[in-house]
């Protein structure tokens, strides 16, 4: 099959607890071994095109919010998505 595979991601709602524990671990970990595996459902999968993310991204829009939202979703995404 040809064509474009492309990850669709939406609302993350990060959040940054007080003492700047980031709350999203145990989601984020399984997210990222499902993008680094996705060849097993299909070997079309290998390659992603395009990455969209739709949604709220933070929890209540404070700058920390989207601070810790590019280090621990978007970076490793894109990380996980390339390989």
């Amino acid at each position: 099959m040809a064509g474009l595979t492309w990850l669709h991601l939406s609302d993350w709602h990060q959040q940054v607890q007080k003492d700047g524990v980031f709350d999203r671990q145990v989601v984020l970990d399984a997210l990222i071994t499902d993008i680094k595996e996705r060849y097993k459902i299909h070997s079309d999968l290998a390659k992603v095109d395009f990455i969209v993310f739709s949604g709220d991204v933070a929890f209540s829009g404070k700058e920390n919010e989207y601070q810790a939202a590019v280090t621990h979703l978007f970076e490793p995404v894109l990380a996980a998505a390339s390989k």
